[in-house]
């Protein structure tokens, strides 16, 4: 398992991406495919996702903003 120290900087930002989108973990989970307990484990800064962990969970932000941008552009 990699240091603590170190995931603390991607935790906060991450977990404020999922809020600020109003996403749960578990819908997270659903649309990244990593456990909600892994992604709960990163948010909370004790463990670092791996490089593709990490890829599948910012894929999934960025998608979810994109939806909440062209559902606003449509109303």
């Amino acid at each position: 398992m990699t240091e603590p120290r170190y995931a603390l900087h991607a935790a906060t930002p991450l977990q404020k991406q999922r809020a600020d989108l109003g996403l749960s973990l578990r819908e997270l989970e659903r649309r990244s495919g990593v456990s909600r307990g892994l992604i709960s484990l990163y948010e909370r800064g004790r463990y670092v996702p791996s490089t593709e962990q990490l890829a599948a969970i910012m894929g999934a932000l960025q998608a979810a903003r994109m939806e909440q941008a062209f559902d606003g552009a449509q109303a």
